[in-house]
């Protein structure tokens, strides 16, 4: 039996991340398999995908900040916004090597992105790039998002080509933060490659990270460096329950800080901890909140 956990998927190029949780679930065979956040087919690196219970947290692991590789070409306007779409528009550049560094630096900090057409964010429950492949554009409101740390790598100016680094908050889209730099520059500007290097806590540097074609050919041995659930979340701190205690904290009755061992000032309201059962089974994530003018321990969420 396939045990709970997450693995590094190192996604292939022109392979859709849908694509890597299919080819797991029959490499595994089975059905409980999920990823925690969309990378475009032409796009290849980190895909942490959760397998089992660890499902349940995937919502959390996308929250997390995402690092990317990226380049992209001046002077073109695709309809997707990378090099992969068709050619709506073409313009001559001139620009220096200051004015990409000044303008691509300009986007450090929190700025307001409007989500491509060529998307999976879901507008009114329907995935943008289905609308889009309709023929059908319509008006999304900007976003949002935070660029946390942007360095030009290379630049060959002759080809129009630049390379960057992007730290990123969950949610941004550098196909549209590269069109906005061309806009910026006075031209267009086209992804022509991207790699995502990091997605929360996981990188791709990792020597655990999995090549999707290797798990393609039936090569599973994947599954004995699977990560526990609980080290996405190790930021908070552990408790572990007694027997009589994580029956009843699974049955959903509260915990008070007595039970625990712990005094008032030990821990405050909104508090988050890692609970394990006492044969060390990592159980939920639990909360401290104020229960009758007590506070106690409750679910926030199960993995049981």
């Amino acid at each position: 039996m396939v045990e709970s956990g997450i693995i590094i998927v190192n996604k292939a190029q022109d392979m859709t991340s849908h694509d890597c949780v299919n080819i797991i679930r029959r490499a595994l065979k089975i059905k409980r398999v999920g990823h925690t956040g969309t990378l475009d087919p032409m796009a290849t690196g980190v895909l942490p995908v959760c397998i089992g219970k660890a499902t349940k947290i995937a919502d959390y692991i996308s929250l997390g900040d995402k690092e990317y590789i990226a380049q992209f070409k001046l002077g073109i306007k695709t309809d997707t916004l990378d090099i992969t779409g068709t050619v709506l528009k073409k313009k001559e550049f001139d620009v220096s090597i200051e004015d990409i560094k000044f303008v691509v630096n300009s986007f450090l900090g929190k700025i307001m992105q409007v989500p491509p057409m060529y998307s999976a964010k879901k507008i009114k429950g329907k995935k943008l790039y289905e609308l889009a492949r309709e023929g059908i554009e319509i008006k999304r409101d900007p976003v949002l998002v935070e660029i946390k740390e942007i360095e030009i790598l290379e630049i060959n100016l002759p080809l129009g080509l630049v390379k960057m680094r992007v730290l990123c908050s969950k949610g941004t889209y550098i196909r549209s933060l590269i069109d906005d730099i061309g806009t910026k520059l006075g031209t267009y500007a086209v992804m022509t490659e991207l790699t995502r290097t990091k997605s929360g806590m996981f990188s791709i540097d990792d020597e655990r990270i999995v090549d999707i074609l290797e798990v393609k050919k039936g090569n599973i041995s994947f599954i004995k460096n699977l990560i526990g659930p609980d080290k996405v979340f190790t930021n908070f701190k552990k408790i572990i329950l007694s027997y009589n205690l994580e029956i009843r904290f699974k049955n959903g009755i509260f915990i008070t800080l007595n039970d625990l061992g712990f005094k008032k000032e030990d821990t405050e309201e909104d508090t988050i901890y890692r609970v394990y059962s006492t044969a060390g089974e990592f159980m939920a994530l639990g909360v401290i909140i104020n229960h009758n003018d007590n506070l106690v321990l409750k679910v926030l969420k199960s993995f049981y």
